[in-house]
C-alpha cells in the first residue's frame, strides 16, 4: 500500500498543473469478496488470508488495505489519509 501511496503522488507535483494516477490490477482483485476481508484500520496490511503459508498465493498475501483501496467506492485521498492515519484538515480535505 506504501508503495501506492508514493506512485500516486509523483503522478503530478506541481500544483499548476493536473495528474492521473492510474493503477491497473489483475481481474482477480475483483474477483475476492470484501465481506471476507474485513478490514481492520489498526493493521490494514494484514494478508487476505491467514495464516500465510511459505506456499501462499499472491492472491492470499495481497493486503487487505490493498483490495479495499482498488475496490473503493469513496474518496481515494480520504482513503489513504485513513490508512496513514493522517487526523489533519488537509488530510480529510475532498
Amino acid at each position: 500500500m506504501s508503495d501506492t501511496i508514493q506512485r500516486a503522488g509523483r503522478a503530478v507535483r506541481n500544483p499548476d498543473m493536473d495528474g492521473l494516477f492510474l493503477e491497473m490490477v489483475e481481474p482477480w482483485v475483483l474477483d475476492i469478496p470484501l465481506s471476507n476481508t474485513g478490514l481492520d484500520w489498526s493493521d490494514p496490511d494484514q494478508p487476505n488470508v491467514l495464516p500465510l503459508k511459505k506456499t501462499s498465493s499472491k492472491q492470499e498475501r495481497t493486503s487487505r488495505a490493498s483490495l479495499h483501496f482498488v475496490r473503493s467506492e469513496t474518496c481515494l485521498r480520504e482513503f489513504i489519509a485513513r490508512y496513514v492515519d493522517d487526523q489533519t484538515e488537509s488530510g480529510r480535505r475532498n
